[in-house]
């Protein structure tokens, strides 16, 4: 599947880690999807991943990687995958 993905941090989520499905956010765990069920186990660039957020807009073809580090995320960017 191709995907937009992107990356977020505490700071777009008003500082909360929290995640919609209940879950803590957790850097190299947590991706933010619309299109799958929570609990999918999504392979982005050779990491396994787990979707325990949303974007809440019902975007079918769009990821974001949780990070702790801003300039990290930045430096990400968004990037079809």
């Amino acid at each position: 599947m191709l995907c937009n993905v992107s990356a977020y941090t505490p700071s777009e989520n008003g500082g909360s880690t929290t995640t919609a499905s209940g879950a803590e956010a957790q850097e190299g765990v947590t991706i933010a999807a619309d299109h799958l069920p929570f609990g999918t186990i999504v392979k982005i660039l050779g990491q396994f991943y787990v979707v325990q957020d949303r974007f809440g807009g019902g975007h079918s073809d769009r990821i974001d990687i949780f990070m702790n580090d801003y300039e990290r995320a930045i430096n990400f960017g968004r990037q079809w995958l």
